[in-house]
């Protein structure tokens, strides 16, 4: 768990998090898909992980939406602590677990109908990320459906001036100096030639946000994917 105090201090000082409780709209989006083209997936019952979860909006958001099983695991205990009183206050039944993404994930194997991943893989660097694909595959059903949003270089300025200014030991990622969280960045190309040998890829699309940093706003380039485990 090597970067566990850096995400612990990023949940205490909110630099970059926030407390919202309701997900993104780039993950409401995902579920009203998997609604229509899987609907099995997101069936009453059905089981999903988020991995990286944070303080547990997208769990609570299947929940209490959709009546799923839902776990979720990251690596900053005050976010989990903070989850779990959600859950706890909203009369839900989520597991949390403090837990990195870099270590096998606590699941058994094809257990899963749904996986998120919304934009917490970014910290892991190659070898870390190896295991991170290992148990994704392990964990989903067959046609299991993934969901990922991560960094995207195409046509960031803000990304391509991380790298060359702050360049972490591995290409395409860097540390950001104001939090020392380290980040992928990943070009379209490369994101596909990752995920397809494991994942039939649905959609993928480049769409732009503006994340904050000490309450300023930053242009951002995000890759969005919709994925089904082979």
């Amino acid at each position: 768990m090597s970067q566990q105090h850096i995400w612990e201090r990023e949940y205490r000082d909110q630099k970059l998090m926030t407390n919202k409780a309701e997900p993104q709209q780039d993950t409401k989006k995902f579920f009203k898909w998997v609604r229509t083209q899987y609907p099995h997936a997101c069936a009453p019952g059905a089981f999903l992980v988020d991995i990286g979860c944070g303080t547990g909006r997208n769990t609570h958001f299947a929940q209490s939406v959709y009546d799923m099983r839902a776990h979720g695991f990251d690596i900053a205990r005050n976010a989990i602590d903070l989850a779990r009183a959600r859950a706890f206050a909203e009369g839900l039944d989520i597991q949390y677990r403090v837990h990195s993404m870099a270590e096998p994930f606590p699941y058994p194997d094809a257990c899963c109908d749904i996986a998120l991943d919304v934009t917490s893989s970014n910290s892991l660097y190659a070898d870390e990320r190896a295991v991170y694909m290992h148990e994704l595959c392990r964990i989903l059903k067959p046609g299991g459906v993934l969901f990922v949003k991560g960094l995207c270089l195409d046509g960031d300025t803000n990304a391509k001036q991380l790298l060359k200014k702050f360049p972490a030991s591995e290409p395409g990622m860097y540390t950001m100096p104001e939090t020392s969280i380290t980040e992928k960045v990943w070009r379209l190309d490369e994101f596909r030639a990752y995920y397809e040998p494991f994942f039939d890829i649905h959609i993928l699309e480049k769409k732009t946000n503006y994340s904050k940093m000490n309450n300023r706003s930053y242009k951002r380039n995000f890759l969005i994917a919709y994925m089904t485990k082979k």
